[in-house]
């Protein structure tokens, strides 16, 4: 027998009756439970049969919700309380209603239904009264498209709604979260219980770095990931994930430049904030931007190890004013670029494309780089850290991060910058010789 699990939907509103409760003792500053918010519809009249509820339209909206037995509903009276909530909590709804016309500490709504869409992945459905469709509809196509954001007026049943969110059900956050975020965390669970017995000394010694400087072992946050990703990896396999998810008509799909791009700046890289330089980091002096391939710079001795020269390849835009393009031209070699790129390390003319990097106007542009462009950035003053940003400067302009190339792509990359700088060439087969071997293929292969 299957079960159904309930639909979880968050109301954000200001209008809950929770004044009239006050034996409930309802902290109004967080998560109102899906107890106490059927408790208030239950007993949504006092002693004198005068109705608690000072917005009907609610009323009646959360009560069609809890006659279909079929959601867990919590709420919120406040959008600034429901992002603190998330913060500290692990909390992602199936359905967030948001109340358009509530005040909120002077924040407009657009801003904090901006902030929500940012950092919350459920379907959005804006709660309003008639009077204001044209106005969010306009909002909605402008700043919301593509983000599940849709409009439900006050006046319609609720059983639009959810005809409306059908629309997103093929969504891979609607479809797949779900199982993937309960997957992750049994994952967890099981790395967790096999180290149990390890204390947080004992973790560090085992896997950090002698900070020689100050007797002692440190382990920066990412490393201390990376020593558990592999083992998630597995235990994901084991929690049961499917090998494979397919597509049922791939001619359907149709995706712009710009989507494109969005997609591949997400499959590549990540943003790491501690502000320490890695090997695979991308950054950005002025109007430059660079590929970092030293792999010793995060560690404590950084310095000591390389005199302070960090090893990079500049990397050059895409564009057909870019110096570098014309050097290309005048070097003939578009043909070999023209046969394209069908992965990072896939062209023999030892250039590479680095696609979906972020610039300062926010647009996502592609980057030449070219392998033996490698060159040392040197640090002039010494120090006994981890190389981080604020080392690197060029003048007056200060280095800033920008992505983090993420593994299997990063070792790859490496790996074919170094190969085309130590590979050994030899002479090139004869026209006539390469013809005769290729017959002789063709007739054996017949």
């Amino acid at each position: 027998m299957t079960t159904t699990i309930p639909q979880r939907i968050c109301i954000i509103d200001d209008q809950f009756p929770l004044l009239k409760f006050p034996d409930l003792n309802i902290d109004d500053k967080t998560l109102i439970e899906h107890t106490a918010v059927n408790y208030f519809v239950r007993f949504d009249k006092d002693k004198n049969g005068k109705t608690r509820w000072d917005d009907l339209n609610l009323f009646k909206l959360i009560k069609a919700l809890l006659d279909k037995k079929e959601y867990i509903i919590s709420a919120f009276s406040n959008h600034e309380f429901f992002l603190t909530y998330c913060k500290s909590h692990i909390y992602s709804p199936d359905l967030i209603i948001f109340d358009w016309d509530m005040a909120d500490g002077g924040a407009s709504a657009e801003t904090k239904l901006q902030e929500i869409v940012e950092k919350i992945p459920s379907p959005v459905a804006i709660y309003t009264g008639y009077d204001k469709t044209n106005e969010i509809d306009t909002i909605i196509k402008n700043k919301f498209s593509g983000k599940m954001v849709f409009l439900h007026t006050k006046s319609e049943e609720v059983d639009l709604t959810f005809t409306k969110m059908q629309q997103y059900a093929k969504y891979f956050v609607v479809k797949k979260s779900h199982e993937i975020r309960k997957k992750v965390n049994d994952a967890l669970d099981s790395i967790f219980v096999k180290m149990k017995s390890i204390s947080i000394d004992e973790f560090i010694f085992l896997f950090g770095e002698n900070d020689s400087s100050k007797s002692r072992y440190v382990i920066h946050g990412v490393e201390m990931c990376d020593t558990l990703i592999d083992k998630l990896s597995v235990a994901l396999s084991e929690a049961g994930m499917e090998d494979w998810i397919s597509t049922t008509n791939c001619s359907e799909i149709k995706l712009s430049e710009k989507q494109i791009m969005s997609l591949w700046n997400f499959r590549l890289y990540s943003t790491l904030k501690d502000g320490v330089v890695r090997q695979g980091d991308i950054f950005q002096i002025s109007d430059d931007y660079f590929f970092v391939i030293a792999s010793d710079c995060h560690l404590s001795r950084f310095w000591e190890k390389t005199l302070g020269r960090l090893l990079v390849v500049p990397l050059h835009e895409l564009s057909a004013d870019s110096p570098f393009v014309q050097k290309i031209k005048e070097a003939k070699l578009e043909k070999k670029l023209n046969y394209g790129f069908s992965s990072l390390v896939s062209c023999s003319a030892g250039c590479t494309v680095l696609p979906g990097i972020q610039k300062n106007n926010g647009s996502l542009e592609s980057f030449f780089l070219y392998t033996k462009d490698i060159m040392p950035i040197h640090i002039a003053t010494h120090f006994a850290s981890a190389l981080t940003y604020e080392h690197i400067k060029r003048g007056e302009d200060k280095a800033t991060f920008v992505h983090h190339l993420i593994e299997p792509f990063n070792s790859a990359l490496v790996s074919y910058v170094t190969k085309n700088l130590t590979d050994l060439g030899v002479v090139d087969f004869s026209k006539d010789l390469n013809l005769a071997i290729k017959e002789k293929i063709t007739t054996a292969l017949k």
